[in-house]
């Protein structure tokens, strides 16, 4: 069996073996056991599962909360010849009928669904046909309150396990507390799981925190002494564009990304920073999910993370090939304040969150008993503009109805147009010969895109549009036109985070969110903003911080971060003294140097130590400054 699964690896991934715990990982679920997985980012989760759902016939149910990541996996598995779907909240019914009877004709191997889909009429009824051969729950720490991105549908997948009897269920996650273990285990109803956690110790990573006002120099510091690939994480869209601009015009080969870039665009940022024709990408926490790239030297993060688990996922994906990176945190005493505020801000009162749904349930027309399994897009400034609402306040209202499991707002992903024929051959042909405008544009569809009669598919308007030598513009509208004739079904474009109604609409008078769910949510993030605030203040070592938050114990300390190296220190020892001394009167000896310069000879954790001594060199007439530079006193 182990031989077997490395033929499958080498065949379609190209690894001579696998990384170590993927073979147990693998031999576990093959032998039907239920299985828990810890992988640190990086650790090459997904070939876990996708080994072993090619070894087995049938077909393997991957659940998973993030429509992007669902598409770059089914992107990735179709690259490979591996036939594989995803089902989510931008295809209609009739689409998700007639994939799920695909799927159980055994047309494809990997299927991908958000888990408020299992709890759907029509995945109840079709889950029983699908011949599964495996259960996969990914982000599972989603289905524990102590989880930091706790969603309530996933406490839904135990249910669609007593569906499918029998067949083992593999839960995938990156980071988990011990109290999120069990909750993994119990809320999934997992018999006798076996458990393979990894060391989140990642001993070739310097994780650095550094406090200075002027950050963006001491980023172009960095930047230049790090040679290779780097990630900047910035906490919004406009960030991303400014940043990577800017550094672009001193000479850096840079990009952005985020999640309300158009899929192509997306695509190939993507396609530029992994084959590295980009040395650095600037981007919100948009970007990383299901990006194989193992050469990054360095993670930067220019705003403070709202927790240990967010943080330690990101900074992670530096030094995949173990060769030595860095994790640089920027954080300053007010942005340590501004943490706090942010969490409180993230609890509105209950009065405002039942205003806040009302006012939602009315900007979509939905009424009372109304709404169930609906899908919308939503526009935040449009609905806040509207109902003379804060935006913050009304995203954070959002996300606690979403936990109390009324709503399902998804990120804001690009959805394409999609096309699909609703009648027959005979009837395309009539329309085709009454409406002879329509006719070339039902062929140049036909031609293109294969599948057209079974599902509605993703198209280019731009690419039919060249076909048809027309605009864009003027194909949507033929296409409304051609559905309004119930000739086709079509979907436009769209580009906004959309609100999926999971329960009827309730009244005013009878809505009430949770309140010891509430009181639960808070509490734990404020735990995790303490767990954040406990790291960047930490005085010892930056490792056995992080290890200690996520139950894990570590003696040694890492000798890597800035702590062990002693890089906030601002006085030196008397032989590290003598031997700057003696460097800095061999530098000026032969040239007068700017402090920059001087600083950059000696490496970033000598820093603050090296400010010190050049003040006291100064101030015993060795050096003196004049004309922004340090000369050798003759």
């Amino acid at each position: 069996m182990a031989n077997q699964a490395v033929e499958v690896l080498r065949k379609y991934w190209g690894y001579p073996g696998f990384r170590p715990l993927q073979q147990d990982i693998i031999d576990s679920i093959l032998e039907g056991n239920d299985t828990i997985a810890l992988l640190p980012t990086g650790g090459g989760k997904s070939i876990c599962y996708q080994v072993p759902g090619l070894m087995m016939d049938g077909l393997t149910m991957v659940i998973t909360p993030l429509i992007a990541l669902m598409r770059d996996q089914v992107r990735q598995l179709k690259d490979r010849n591996i036939p594989a779907i995803a089902i989510h909240s931008g295809l209609r019914s009739r689409d998700i009928d007639r994939e799920l009877a695909n799927c159980a004709a055994g047309m494809y191997k990997f299927l991908y669904c958000s888990p408020e889909r299992l709890h759907t009429d029509m995945m109840e009824a079709r889950i029983g046909n699908l011949n599964l051969s495996q259960l996969v729950v990914d982000e599972a720490h989603c289905i524990s309150q102590w989880g930091y991105d706790f969603r309530p549908s996933y406490l839904e997948i135990a249910h669609a396990r007593e569906l499918v009897p029998g067949v083992p269920c593999m839960a995938l996650t990156a980071t988990a507390t011990q109290q999120v273990r069990k909750d993994i285990a119990t809320h999934l109803q997992l018999k006798n799981p076996r458990l393979f956690v990894k060391t989140f110790k990642r001993d070739n990573i310097g994780f650095f925190v550094v406090d200075e006002e002027n950050r963006f120099e001491r980023l172009l510091y960095f930047l230049r002494r790090i040679k290779g690939t780097k990630i900047i994480y910035v906490r919004n869209r406009r960030k991303t564009r400014e940043i990577s601009e800017k550094i672009a015009r001193i000479g850096f080969s840079s990009t952005w990304y985020h999640a309300g870039l158009e899929a192509g665009e997306r695509a190939r940022v993507e396609d530029q920073f992994i084959k590295g024709e980009r040395e650095i990408i600037v981007s919100t926490n948009a970007f990383g999910m299901g990006i194989d790239k193992s050469d990054v030297r360095a993670v930067f993060h220019m705003d403070l993370p709202t927790g240990p688990e967010e943080y330690y996922q990101e900074a992670g994906r530096a030094g995949r090939d173990g060769k030595e990176s860095y994790a640089i945190l920027f954080c300053r005493d007010r942005e340590k304040r501004d943490l706090v505020s942010s969490a409180e801000a993230e609890f509105p009162p209950p009065s405002a969150i039942k205003r806040i749904y009302k006012a939602l349930c009315v900007y979509f027309n939905v009424i009372p008993g109304g709404g169930a399994g609906e899908t919308f897009d939503f526009d935040l400034q449009e609905f806040t503009e509207r109902f003379h609402l804060q935006s913050r306040q009304v995203y954070s209202a959002l996300k606690l109805i979403e936990k109390s499991g009324f709503i399902l707002l998804s990120e804001a992903v690009y959805h394409p147009p999609r096309v699909g024929f609703v009648v027959n051959n005979e009837t395309l042909y009539d329309y085709q010969l009454k409406h002879p405008k329509m006719d070339a544009l039902s062929k140049v569809l036909l031609r293109m895109y294969e599948g057209m009669f079974s599902i509605s598919v993703p198209v280019h308007l731009k690419k039919i549009a060249k076909r048809l030598k027309t605009e864009p513009s003027e194909v949507h509208k033929a296409l409304v036109t051609m559905e309004k004739d119930g000739i086709i079904s079509y979907t436009p474009a769209s580009d906004k985070p959309r609100v999926t109604f999971l329960e009827p609409r309730i009244s005013s008078r009878h809505f009430n969110i949770d309140r010891e769910q509430y009181d639960f949510l808070k509490k734990r993030t404020f735990d995790r903003v303490q767990g954040m605030l406990s790291y960047v203040e930490e005085t010892s070592c930056r490792m056995q911080n992080l290890l200690g938050y996520f139950d894990e114990k570590s003696a040694e300390k890492c000798g890597k971060c800035d702590l062990c190296y002693g890089a906030h220190q601002t006085e030196p020892s008397s032989a590290n003294a003598k031997k700057l001394k003696a460097h800095f009167e061999k530098l000026l000896s032969k040239k007068d140097m700017s402090l920059e310069d001087l600083l950059a000879s000696v490496g970033f954790v000598w820093r603050k130590r090296a400010i010190s001594l050049l003040k006291y060199m100064e101030a015993e007439g060795m050096v003196e400054w004049r004309n922004e530079k340090f000369s050798l006193k003759k």
